[in-house]
């Protein structure tokens, strides 16, 4: 199954960054098949398969899930998850909160998302940014 656009645009940028468990993740991907994709109404989940040879990433399981995208006539975009699994990537998520998927998306921008304490340390908000918070992401990357 081949990848579509949207899919190519959204891993290229979820796996951005100068740290080594991105750089792993690139060369898994360089060498992944797409094995399905399924559709929610609300966006879509592309399921990879990487050979059993393929390096791995640490903790075996995670997700990366610092991505934003704007799509043209939504009010809120969409959030981006992905999943890796023993260590290699295994599904991309691609979700709106409260609309339905359009059938033709028009990406009008991409950004990281940010995590702005409170002042008074309770939670956080989540600021748009074109830069990736790589000390943030690596506390739940290992090298």
């Amino acid at each position: 199954m081949e990848q579509a656009d949207i899919e190519r645009r959204v891993m290229k940028k979820i796996l951005a960054g100068d740290h080594p468990s991105l750089a792993v993740l690139r060369a898994q991907y360089d060498i992944a098949r797409v094995d399905g994709r399924d559709f929610s109404g609300s966006g879509f989940f592309t399921h990879y398969s990487v050979p059993a040879a393929a390096p791995r990433v640490s903790p075996p399981r995670l997700q990366l899930s610092d991505l934003h995208l704007e799509l043209a006539g939504s009010e809120y975009g969409a959030g981006v998850i992905l999943f890796i699994d023993q260590g290699v990537l295994e599904t991309l998520e691609v979700y709106m909160w409260a609309e339905e998927w359009p059938a033709e998306p028009d990406i009008t921008a991409v950004y990281y998302l940010h995590e702005t304490p409170h002042a008074d340390g309770r939670g956080y908000d989540l600021t748009p940014s074109r830069e990736r918070d790589l000390s943030a992401m690596a506390r739940g990357l290992r090298a």
